[in-house]
């Protein structure tokens, strides 16, 4: 009797899997399609890792997270003290939008299923919506389903860390894929009404503050958007260019005036930045950065017991000797003008330098934000990530030459065209002399010159 309600329970089952999967397979559009299982891939992902433990920054991000409440109102006077832990202490040193993020991701609630349902439609729509649409419309080629489940898949097998942590680097990348799309929609010929104008250049001076505010480095983002946007909108809709850069100027200061208050509160001081480059010493401003990036090759976090260190630092060898070299000179002054002059200086040292970097930093040796066991480096990943990642860019450049082919070749479809219709007009006469209605026509003619003849 067991075995037969067991059979019975499981046949239930299958038919509930089966109408499911038909329900999915019966959705033909792309978009929803890819949406839909990216959202179940990542979900699956977090209930199958249950990570709910953070460490350093991530940590830092998720305590702000709980500040927005403070007495049962909604604030954001975030003000950092003094406490035994040091991420509650660094609050006033983090930009708010990264935290407000995971609020509202979270409801409010202290949930971790909610925060992962919606952080998982959140970051499946980036992938599949946005980012599908602008592979359609960089490449003019149309993305499926599968290519555009691609990227979630690959950041799943190499790079789940930036997944289950909230970090702020993949925020970032999404937040730029975003701030670009919005751009190309500025650009579409069918947003010439002023209100989705003006709602949308709000949104693209949003996006690109809040990209900043997630992540300083990101900084240039702003002014080159700025630009991007000038050159688009004084080129396709000169017209509206004043109030629309109006509006994303608008949307830039709206985002960032919690910021201010943040700032004033803790810092005294009225600026829209975030608090790391408004309290950065002169190694963390971008001279600092770019001559730190001399010498760091890679930079990851340990919360390993094997090491005491939470820093694990790879140094770059040639980039250290030059900048001894330098010193012993006393050339060094560390200013971004002098650090152009390295470059002009140690030309093809810098190509290996920054080709170093670049190695580094699509190695997903651990394929973890925090390492937790630095004898676990996977190798065959190592090597399958970077296979990947070179196919990748190999199958980009040559959709990008088939493009800029087939955008430069000579129109051919209006000829195709001419000719087909003259095929179409051919065949019409053809019928047309069978049925003996030319040939009357003709006749007619015939008889009429005659007589014009005769006339003359």
């Amino acid at each position: 009797m067991g075995n037969k309600r067991s059979g019975m329970r499981f046949l239930a089952m299958w038919g509930y899997l089966r109408k499911f999967a038909l329900s999915i397979a019966a959705i033909r559009h792309k978009r929803l399609l890819s949406f839909l299982i990216g959202f179940l891939l990542l979900f699956a992902f977090f209930l199958y890792n249950n990570v709910t433990a953070f460490y350093h920054d991530t940590n830092g991000y998720w305590i702000m997270s709980h500040l927005f409440v403070k007495d049962g109102a909604f604030t954001f006077n975030l003000a950092g003290h003094a406490s035994t832990d040091i991420e509650v202490t660094l609050t006033k040193f983090r930009g708010y939008c990264l935290p407000f993020l995971f609020f509202l991701l979270r409801c409010g609630q202290q949930s971790f299923p909610l925060y992962w349902l919606l952080y998982s439609a959140f970051i499946s729509f980036l992938f599949t919506c946005v980012g599908g649409d602008l592979f359609e419309r960089i490449f003019g080629k149309t993305a499926n389903t599968f290519q555009r489940l691609v990227p979630i898949i690959l950041v799943l097998i190499f790079w789940h860390g930036l997944v289950y942590y909230p970090t702020s680097d993949l925020t970032a990348v999404l937040l730029c894929f975003l701030s670009l799309f919005i751009l190309m929609q500025i650009e579409n010929k069918a947003n010439t009404r002023p209100i989705k104008l003006f709602a949308l250049s709000l949104a693209y001076g949003a996006t690109l503050y809040v990209t900043y505010n997630v992540r300083p480095n990101y900084l240039l983002n702003i002014p080159l958007g700025i630009i991007a946007f000038l050159v688009l909108v004084f080129r396709k809709k000169r017209n509206l260019a004043a109030a629309s850069t109006i509006f994303v100027l608008a949307g830039i200061i709206l985002v960032s005036v919690p910021q201010v208050q943040i700032n004033y509160t803790n810092f005294h001081f009225l600026s829209p930045q975030n608090p790391l480059a408004l309290n950065a010493n002169a190694d963390k401003d971008i001279s600092g950065i770019l001559y730190e990036g001399l010498v760091i090759d890679r930079y990851e976090t340990s919360v390993s017991a094997e090491t005491d260190k939470a820093a694990l630092i790879n140094t770059n060898s040639v980039g250290t000797s030059i900048l001894n070299n330098e010193a012993a000179k006393n050339h060094i002054t560390r200013t971004t003008f002098e650090y152009l002059k390295l470059v002009i200086r140690y030309p093809l040292e810098f190509l290996g330098i920054y080709a170093s970097h670049f190695a580094n930093a699509i190695d997903s040796r651990y394929g973890e934000l925090y390492i937790k066991n630095l004898s676990g480096r996977r190798y065959i990943s190592i090597i399958l990530n970077y296979i990947c990642f070179f196919l990748s860019l190999t199958g980009c450049a040559l959709l990008l030459k088939k493009k800029a082919y087939t955008d430069g070749a000579p129109n051919t479809k209006s000829k195709q065209s001419y000719f087909q219709t003259n095929a179409e007009v051919g065949n019409f006469m053809t019928f047309c002399k069978k049925s003996g209605f030319v040939t009357i026509q003709s006749s007619k003619l015939s008889q009429k010159k005659a007589c014009q003849q005769e006339h003359f």
